[in-house]
């Protein structure tokens, strides 16, 4: 069952040690080992790192890429740091979107904050289960202050749900 799942996910978790390397290569293809391949159900990856790759092989070769558009799995990516003048400053944004891009559906993103980073994951769970979603606006509300945002409902939708994150 599903408990039973969370306590081994939980247990994996657990025993992660850091090393100071990055490898985005085993780490993919560890969560592309764990899905069921040739089934109909929607694969999706939830890939989340602060870094560049330092360690193991190269993620961007295309027989490893390929795996993802064969098996169609999906990839949500984001990158957490920071973004400069120069860019983004730690993070490999053309691998991140390369796989993002591989596969159906996926989609790249840079958090900065804990909003951001909220933002991301609504999207992820949103695209998971092919559901439409509005995500924004970003700002401050003031006490007692009303912000209107156009969610773009058509006639044939059942429910709305919607979200507030703060900091």
């Amino acid at each position: 069952g599903g408990g039973g799942n969370l306590g081994i996910a939980k247990s994996a978790l657990n025993a992660l040690i850091a090393s100071g390397g990055t490898n985005i290569r085993d780490a993919l293809q560890g969560g592309l080992d764990l899905l069921p391949a040739g089934t109909d159900r929607r694969k999706v990856i939830v890939f989340l790192s602060d870094g560049m790759k330092s360690a193991g092989g190269d993620p961007s070769e295309p027989a490893f890429l390929n795996q993802f558009e064969n098996e169609d799995v999906s990839v949500f990516s984001v990158g957490f740091g920071t973004e400069g003048g120069a860019g983004c400053r730690g993070l490999d944004i053309n691998l991140r979107s390369t796989l993002s891009t591989t596969g159906p559906d996926g989609f790249f993103q840079v958090a900065e904050n804990s909003t951001q980073l909220d933002k991301f994951f609504i999207n992820a769970l949103g695209g998971a289960i092919e559901s439409e979603l509005v995500v924004d606006p970003e700002g401050t509300i003031g006490s007692g202050q009303t912000v209107v945002v156009d969610a773009g409902l058509g006639t044939n939708d059942l429910t709305a749900t919607f979200v507030l994150t703060w900091d």
